[in-house]
Order: structure tokens, then sequence, then C-alpha cells
């Protein structure tokens, strides 16, 4: 299929997950490692910073809804607004990122519809 989604993850988001992810072989930057968590970034910046690294912004922060359809362009929303347990996010997550090309999740917002 080509080259795989990458993630950038909010600053709110279960290490856990990015351990999980990291060890089926799908990539994951934190805003703890790139040294962005808590210093007050706004999600703006952050959406923007994800962009130039051409990272989906993995969140659960229902502000990216107006941010990634008015902060164009950028590599993708992914927002995780159901309860699901950390297995099923990786899951989920892993298999996004398998089947769905960088360029046709450009300026796109994602919904985790799963179960």
């Amino acid at each position: 299929m080509g080259e795989a989604l990458r993630y950038y993850f909010d600053e709110h988001m279960r290490s856990a997950l990015a351990r999980g992810l990291r060890a089926r072989g799908v990539f994951v930057l934190t805003t703890q490692e790139a040294g962005r968590a808590h210093q007050g970034i706004h999600d703006d910046d952050q959406l923007a910073y994800a962009a130039a690294q051409g990272l989906v912004m993995v969140t659960s922060d229902r502000h990216y809804i107006r941010l990634a359809h008015d902060q164009q362009p950028h590599a993708g929303v992914v927002l995780l607004q159901q309860e699901l347990s950390i297995g099923e996010y990786i899951e989920y997550l892993e298999l996004l990122a398998l089947t769905t090309s960088p360029e046709s999740m450009r300026n796109t917002l994602v919904y985790c519809k799963w179960r």
C-alpha cells in the first residue's frame, strides 16, 4: 500500500497506547518526547507542528473538531471519543495506520468508531 500513517499524540494520551503501537511497528511521537507537553502550547500550534512533521494528530480533545476544519493544511486528526480499552485503541489505530494512506488522510477528521 505504501507509506503507513505516523501519529503525533496530544499530551493527554496514555503512554501505554504509544508503547503498544510501537510494539506493533507503528510510528508514534508524543508531545512529551517532542518537548511540547505541559507548556501551555495552544492546540492550533500543536496541530501545525504535527502537520510540519507529516504526523496525524491523535487526541480526545474536542477542540480539534473545529481546528481540523479551519486550520488546513494538516496531516489529519483522529478523535478518540469512545470509551475503549488500551488494547482496543491500539487495534483501531494500528488498523487505521496500515489501511489509510497519508494522502487520503490529509485535511481529514476521523472519529473513532470501533466495536
